[in-house]
């Protein structure tokens, strides 16, 4: 908790509570209390008069930040963890089960959203050559083909045109066509994705999850610190 909190310090979206390790022992947990309404809870969001489009922005931040930049995520992101604050500001709690993913499994992660947002199928195959996912062996432009056809079913849809499930039931027979084995870390992220989805589509379905993606994943390209 107190590392995630210091990684969004200054953010005024994200609201980490603060660890009184004063008061907290082996046994007991002490923590700042926080007020908000439960994420899921959407009529009382809306009676509240809170922007549902500005929690997602922030709830998309958060996980894009986790991911992609910090290497460790919240991988509990049920509705009981997480409440809406005054200003929009996302509560988390409870880092009882986090992700980690180290800095050359963020590179390939920026890598493949990179080109995955820009529908290159060919650099997507070669990426999975690199990272051990596909056999270098592989027949890369049959790979590259099934990964074309399924990037260009998914691309620029919002949330509400999108199921993870459905998405993941589609690229399994490639997956097996192709003997891709993903890395084991990958799988957490996978199913804290999932968790995730049907969050997003109460919150607003129409949230364009890529197009709001793409400027964090192209400043990532471009950084000095993802070669």
């Amino acid at each position: 908790a107190d590392m995630f909190r210091r990684n969004f310090a200054g953010d005024s979206g994200i609201h980490i509570p603060a660890i009184y390790w004063e008061h907290t022992t082996q046994r007991v947990l002490v923590m700042e209390y926080i007020e908000g309404i439960k994420i899921d809870d959407i009529e009382a969001m809306d009676a509240a008069g809170l922007d549902r489009n500005a929690i997602a922005n922030n709830a998309a931040r958060m996980i894009i930040k986790e991911v992609l930049e910090d290497g460790c995520f919240h991988a509990d992101p049920h509705p009981g963890n997480f409440v809406v604050m005054e200003g929009e500001a996302i509560g988390a709690m409870d880092f009882g089960m986090v992700g980690y993913l180290g800095h050359a499994d963020r590179v390939a992660l920026v890598r493949l959203a990179n080109m995955a947002l820009r529908i290159d199928a060919v650099g997507v195959a070669d990426e999975l050559i690199h990272i051990g996912a596909a056999s270098p062996d592989v027949k890369r432009h049959a790979l590259a083909r099934d990964i074309e056809r399924l990037l260009r079913r998914y691309h620029s849809l919002s949330l509400q045109d999108i199921r993870i499930n459905d998405l993941l039931n589609e690229a399994i027979p490639i997956a097996f066509e192709h003997h891709l084995r993903l890395p084991t870390n990958y799988w957490l992220l996978g199913k804290t994705l999932a968790m995730m989805e049907g969050l997003g589509m109460r919150l607003a379905p129409d949230f364009d999850i890529f197009g709001f993606a793409a400027p964090y994943v192209s400043r990532l390209v471009l950084s000095s610190a993802l070669p």
